[in-house]
C-alpha cells in the first residue's frame, strides 16, 4: 500500500455491487491504496455470488485487499472469505446499529464466534500462514 489508507467495505453479491467493486479496484489501483469488500456472508452461503467480490483482485491482482465477514462466522468460513480473494487481511465486522436497522440485518448478537475462536485456532492453513488480521473497524 502507497499510503496508510484503505478504500473500506461497501457492498457485494450482485451484478451491481460487481460493478460497484470494480470500480472500486480500479481507483484502489490506481492510487496504490488497499480495499476491503463488503460482508462475505452471501458468497459463503451462496458461492455463485463470489464473483461480485472476487473482480476486485482480477483488477487489483498485486493490491492489498482484505476480506470482510461478520462476528458470528466461524474460523473456517473466515479462511474461506479469505482464500476466495487471495487476501491479505480480514476485517471483522461489529456493525450491531447497521444490523438493527436493516430489514434483513441479524438480529442475534450471541454467536459471536470468529472473536473466540480465530486467536486460538490454528488448526486453518490461513491462519498458520499469518495471512488473517483482525480489523476492528466497521464494516
Amino acid at each position: 500500500m502507497k499510503a496508510p489508507l484503505l478504500i473500506n467495505a461497501l457492498t457485494g453479491g450482485t451484478r451491481q455491487s460487481a460493478y460497484i467493486n470494480a470500480r472500486l479496484a480500479q481507483v484502489a489501483k490506481q492510487t496504490g491504496l488497499g480495499l476491503a469488500v463488503g460482508s462475505q456472508r452471501i458468497a459463503l452461503d451462496d458461492p455463485s455470488v463470489a464473483y461480485s467480490f472476487k473482480i476486485v483482485r482480477s483488477i487489483y491482482p498485486k493490491g492489498t485487499i482484505f476480506a470482510n465477514i461478520g462476528a458470528g462466522s466461524n474460523v473456517h468460513e473466515a479462511c474461506r472469505a479469505v482464500e476466495m480473494l487471495a487476501a491479505q487481511g480480514l476485517q471483522v465486522h461489529l456493525n450491531v446499529a447497521q444490523e438493527m436497522a436493516m430489514a434483513e440485518g441479524d438480529r442475534s448478537f450471541t454467536g459471536v464466534n470468529i472473536l473466540q475462536t480465530l486467536p486460538k485456532d490454528t488448526s486453518s492453513n490461513c491462519c498458520q500462514r499469518g495471512r488473517v488480521r483482525l480489523n476492528w473497524g466497521h464494516s
